[in-house]
């Protein structure tokens, strides 16, 4: 077994299992409980588990988050119970993550990949009470936001035909979905700002490294969570360009600093240096030659 082959395994089986831990409490998301319990209670969120104490992880935040939107314009609660469907239980039905397993196994992977891939497959309780749960359409989006910092993925939403679709596109081609799909009104929820919300979240709730942000993202994090500034003064520099961004301790801050850190997609080969100033400021600079 190659040392190549060995190493691209551990990062499939990472990049597999990074998203998934459960962080974020429901009103961390200024959603009231009475709310997220009678949601709840309607079958909106299959996923709440008791022995996970209502904790979510990034996925699940962003979809109460979605819930919440379609909520505040109006749509009922059946439709969005039928959405929920659409979104988690249909795929699981489907099994969709078995396509998308499948289709890695056609790809030019080393065989000892291949192998675990064959070997989940033919894991059925795996398949039934873990990954047809985790890999979805709408799983998928996220992950390419986060992982790509693809800020132009919307989830489009007809009210008439209480049907979605995922858009990874721009303004432009969304119009043209409406017109030759639809040909009637359409709900746009572009899911970065509510990524940046639930990051927000997830920022400032644990001291854990978040595995979806490298080791610079991280350092950040940890300084804001552990040392706890009035305000921090983030100065990145870009192949001779500047970009100076200030956060402070409130929570939109926090989403902010979420913005910042997914718009900008900072490389790993990035230098940092942190300056502690006086009254619990800190100035973080970041050099890079490679953005």
């Amino acid at each position: 077994m190659k040392l190549d082959d060995i190493i691209k395994l551990a990062e499939l089986i990472k990049l597999g299992e990074k998203f998934y831990e459960r962080k974020i409490l429901p009103n961390s998301l200024n959603i009231s409980s009475r709310q997220i319990s009678y949601w709840k209670s309607k079958g909106l969120f299959t996923f709440f588990e008791k022995e996970k104490k209502g904790y979510m992880n990034i996925f699940e935040a962003v979809w109460v988050l979605i819930i919440n939107d379609l909520n505040e314009i109006g749509v009922g609660t059946d439709k969005l119970e039928k959405l929920s469907i659409a979104v988690w239980k249909k795929p699981h039905k489907d099994k969709f993550a078995d396509k998308v397993l499948q289709d890695e196994l056609k790809k030019n992977h080393p065989e000892i990949i291949k192998e675990r891939l064959r070997n989940i497959l033919n894991d059925e309780t795996f398949l039934e009470e873990t990954l047809r749960y985790e890999i979805n359409p709408f799983t998928n989006a996220i992950k390419s936001c986060l992982e790509q910092r693809n800020a132009l993925i919307s989830f489009l939403y007809s009210p008439k035909k209480n049907d979605y679709q995922i858009v990874y596109s721009n303004v432009k081609f969304t119009s043209d979905l409406n017109n030759l799909i639809y040909q009637e009104p359409l709900i746009t929820i572009p899911i970065f700002p509510l990524i940046a919300k639930a990051m927000g979240v997830d920022l400032l709730n644990t001291s854990k490294d978040l595995q979806y942000l490298n080791d610079i993202e991280n350092l950040i994090k940890r300084t804001i969570f552990y040392d706890k500034p009035k305000l921090i003064e983030i100065e990145l520099n870009t192949k001779g360009e500047t970009k100076i961004y200030k956060t402070t301790e409130s929570h939109k801050s926090a989403e902010e600093l979420a913005e910042f850190i997914f718009k900008n997609n900072i490389p790993k080969d990035a230098k940092m240096g942190i300056e502690k100033r006086l009254q619990g400021n800190y100035k973080i600079t970041i050099k890079s030659e490679s953005l």
